[in-house]
């Protein structure tokens, strides 16, 4: 979670629950003494002993013993490690057409995963069977002797971010009264958070994938059969003024300027696939002719084997695309482009595309650098993971700070906020 600047960080309490986290952060890479934290951190030994103490004494951290040190003599530095048996967090990712869902530890390491698969539609059917997934993963040995801490979900669609009722979701049943958050509170009794599932696509890349965590300006793109994309902007996720930001274009096709315009969008695979139905219809002898829908297998083939067809639709897409990630590029000075999705499975050749038009149109010199996703498909679900144990951590240090002020409201919450 990325805390808000300025001067509420003087505030004692937020300046403590600020350090909280960046401990719980530094511990969940690996086991650390105090010294090496606090050097880290640029905090002083005296206040890092006093964040580490409180973690212990509360049960979130404990002492840990390398195998190396365990039989060498004299005094050995004393390393903390984050305490696993507290509990589990749970992820789920509505995103795709397999519903994902995990089981995570403190160290944000997946311990048990399943999924429900085929959902085309999400409706209430559809969440009976994640609850049956949840309760099979808590029940196994790994998991069954920590309990749930609480739920973190990627979701595709607009939402309320206070509510959490959908306000556009095309793949929702029943979207004007399904809630996400308040079907699985009332089951499991532990607080459920609900994003945007592109915006968790980018934070799972940047914490467990390609994008480097120390960039502050980033485009993630999600090129599929359709397509998303968020912005990290100075370290933080940019959600705009309604916490839809990122959304591609989309243009009502009321006359033929409209209908064929890609401005400010990109070009999709069944854009692909429109354009293979469009060439393919002229020419019986093609293998696409009257043949609907595609197969994505077959469509990636047949690029990879040259044929001239597909070869032309899929270059058409790539510098579309391209000119779009240039267009937002330039408008924001950013430091990394990184794309995840389905358009990617058609192989090298198709990322050379990308970057060849990329280069080729660019006229403003620009040095941002293209990534290709790492985490791939499990991006929405590690994204989803990072922030689970992100806002049960402050959850748990707010409650902390009111036992040592004896304060109901502190106004941590409201300065951290439910963003990612």
């Amino acid at each position: 979670m990325e805390q808000q600047k300025g001067s509420s960080l003087k505030n004692p309490n937020i300046l403590r629950v600020s350090n909280q986290l960046q401990v719980i952060r530094a511990l969940q890479r690996k086991p650390q003494s105090c010294s090496d934290m606090a050097r880290s951190l640029s905090l002083s030994n005296v206040a890092l002993m006093n964040i580490t103490e409180e973690l212990a004494r509360e049960g979130f951290i404990v002492p840990h013993v390398p195998v190396s040190q365990s039989k060498v003599k004299g005094r050995k530095p004393l390393l903390y490690t984050l305490n696993v048996d507290v509990g589990v967090f749970c992820a789920i990712d509505f995103s795709g057409r397999d519903l994902q869902v995990a089981l995570s530890d403190m160290n944000n390491a997946i311990v048990a995963r399943g999924f429900v698969p085929n959902i085309l539609y999400i409706d209430d059917h559809a969440l009976a069977k994640v609850k049956d997934v949840i309760d099979e993963l808590l029940s196994r040995p790994e998991t069954k002797r920590r309990k749930l801490l609480g739920i973190s979900i990627s979701t595709p669609g607009e939402f309320d971010r206070e509510t959490g009722n959908f306000i556009y979701a095309p793949r929702i049943s029943n979207c004007e009264t399904m809630n996400f958050k308040t079907y699985f509170e009332g089951i499991y009794k532990v607080n459920t958070y609900l994003y945007n599932d592109v915006n968790l696509g980018l934070v799972g890349e940047r914490e467990f994938g390609c994008i480097p965590k120390e960039a502050k300006h980033v485009y993630f793109v999600f090129m599929d059969y359709v397509a998303g994309s968020s912005l990290l902007l100075d370290g933080k996720i940019y959600e705009g003024a309604h916490g839809y930001a990122g959304e591609p274009s989309s243009y009502a096709p009321i006359d033929s300027f409209s209908s064929s315009q890609y401005s400010g969008r990109f070009f999709t695979l069944n854009d692909i696939y429109w354009d293979l139905h469009e060439q393919a219809n002229k020419h019986p002898e093609d293998p696409f002719y009257a043949s609907e829908p595609f197969r994505f297998s077959e469509v990636a083939s047949r690029f990879k084997a040259g044929d001239p067809v597909v070869v032309k639709a899929v270059e058409k897409s790539a510098k579309i695309n391209a000119i779009q990630l240039l267009s937002v590029t330039n408008l924001l000075d950013l430091e990394y482009v990184c794309l995840e999705g389905k358009m990617l499975e058609f192989g090298p050749r198709y990322r050379e595309l990308i970057c060849r038009y990329y280069r080729q149109y660019d006229a403003n010199r620009n040095t941002a650098q293209i990534l290709f996703s790492s985490c791939g498909h499990d991006a929405n679900l590690l994204g989803a993971i990072y922030q689970a144990s992100n806002m049960y951590f402050l959850d748990e240090f707010v409650k902390l700070a009111g036992k040592r002020t004896n304060a109901k409201d502190n106004g941590i919450k409201d300065f951290f906020g439910k963003n990612i």
